[in-house]
């Protein structure tokens, strides 16, 4: 298959991916507020964050793994492939045990409706979703061995038609649930079941149609899992310093301002990062494609696919940036149900930080696919620690100068990634900085990424 025809049937399947992501977190907030009271969503959307902690425990080997494996198949070295595949295998094992053993000591020990200021929810189904969340991020972990087999052989676009797929049941099984009246256990019990069922049909399908890699442990390897060890702590980095910032003032919110704060503040988030997926929509169809042309040695194709996914990732953003300014308010007041009210000064905010990512987020996309990201991933946890600090500090002025801490993140990583990537695209900035000014053809962007233009 050529590197037109992945990248396309790639860029189809992330932009499927996001109208299912997208229309799910449009459609799930009135789903939610028609069903339950805003205290008790606000309360849910509380819970619900220990979700991104919990998949902090995966600390970035599936990822790590499906880079090495793809350089190590576009080198022609099959035997590293299969070991560390199967060296993935017994650290995603592990790390699920580890993780389903940490979630029933936090939810037997702690006070958690204490301390996360929980009333409406009892004690009982709180420890008992801490469980179901814990179990329902074992389930994703579980998922990466088989994805990485598929980036690995070019093959993507098909696990990525399985997890649109278990976006879809999850989606459908929320709503069935809030339909037929479940309370918080209820839907929490339902999301985790549709995982189950992704998971199931994944592995399968990965077994009868990448038959190289296979799940047994034989071939694991030590000297694999050191050399994994580097680039996936750094890449648990990047999420955890994540989590930090993003359900880090969550919980201030909820501590400091109220939980309907918390529904304004996680609504506005979620609507204008729908510009972020689109920036994810570029950088996953471009991902293997670096991957494949560095492990090749081809150091030019790496220059085009960098220069031509951050094109198309900028004008993207300034035009998706420009319709939110346009329909954001009317879309958020149809969205609440006119429920909760538009702090407008907030949604500008949030809209300037989405410009502002535009700036790094794709052009990270070269050192993370070739496991050369240590430094920039601790940057950003370093970043979003200040940064969370600073919108904490911040958030007695109120909601809009909390903002701070973010910019202070994306300006901080523009800094770190761009003279990263020019370095490793052997690229010069004023020859990406025209190339990315210029408004993109879509037959031109397909003739550069396959070297021709």
């Amino acid at each position: 298959m050529s590197v037109r025809a992945r990248i396309i049937k790639v860029g189809v399947a992330k932009s499927v991916e996001m109208g299912i992501i997208s229309l799910a977190r449009f459609f799930s907030v009135p789903l939610f507020l028609s069903a339950w009271t805003p205290d008790l969503y606000g309360e849910w959307l509380i819970l619900y964050t220990l979700i991104s902690y919990f998949t902090l425990g995966g600390l970035g080997f599936g990822q790590a793994a499906g880079n090495q494996m793809t350089m190590a198949l576009a080198a022609g070295d099959e035997a590293r492939a299969d070991r560390v595949y199967q060296t993935t295998w017994v650290i995603v094992l592990i790390l699920s045990a580890l993780l389903m053993a940490l979630a029933a000591l936090v939810a037997w020990l702690l006070p958690l409706n204490r301390w996360m200021n929980i009333a409406l929810i009892p004690e009982s189904s709180t420890d008992a979703i801490v469980f179901l969340f814990a179990g329902y991020v074992v389930l994703g972990f579980l998922t990466s061995p088989a994805m990485s087999a598929y980036r690995a052989v070019g093959m993507l676009h098909r696990g990525l038609f399985w997890t649109n797929g278990g976006q879809l049941l999850e989606f459908g099984a929320m709503a069935l649930a809030l339909a037929l009246g479940a309370g918080t256990l209820g839907v929490a019990a339902a999301i985790t079941a549709s995982r189950l069922l992704l998971l199931a049909g994944l592995q399968l399908d990965q077994l009868l149609v990448v038959k190289r890699f296979r799940p047994c442990l034989r071939q694991a390897s030590r000297q694999e899992f050191a050399a994994l060890l580097s680039p996936a702590l750094s890449f648990a980095a990047y999420p955890v310093g994540n989590t930090v910032i993003n359900q880090g003032i969550v919980m201030a919110i909820g501590g400091i301002v109220g939980p309907v704060a918390v529904v304004l503040w996680s609504s506005l988030r979620t609507l204008t990062n729908l510009v972020t997926r689109l920036f994810d929509l570029v950088n996953q169809a471009f991902y293997p494609e670096v991957s494949m042309a560095f492990g090749a040695g081809n150091r030019e194709l790496v220059r085009r696919l960098h220069r031509v996914s951050c094109q198309t990732s900028f004008w993207l953003g300034v035009l998706s940036a420009a319709g939110l300014l346009l329909l954001g308010p009317w879309l958020f007041r149809v969205w609440t149900h006119g429920k909760v009210e538009l702090d407008m000064g907030l949604f500008l905010g949030f809209v300037a930080l989405v410009v502002l990512r535009s700036l790094w987020y794709t052009s990270f996309v070269v050192p993370s696919a070739i496991n050369q990201h240590q430094r920039l991933t601790l940057g950003y946890l370093f970043a979003s620690v200040l940064g969370l600090g600073l919108s904490v500090g911040l958030l007695y002025l109120g909601l809009l100068p909390s903002l701070a801490g973010f910019a202070l993140v994306e300006v901080a990583m523009t800094y770190l990634v761009i003279p990263k990537s020019l370095s490793l695209a052997q690229e010069t900035l004023p020859a990406l900085v025209a190339g990315v000014l210029t408004p993109p053809n879509p037959l031109a962007v397909a003739r550069m990424a396959l070297g021709r233009g």
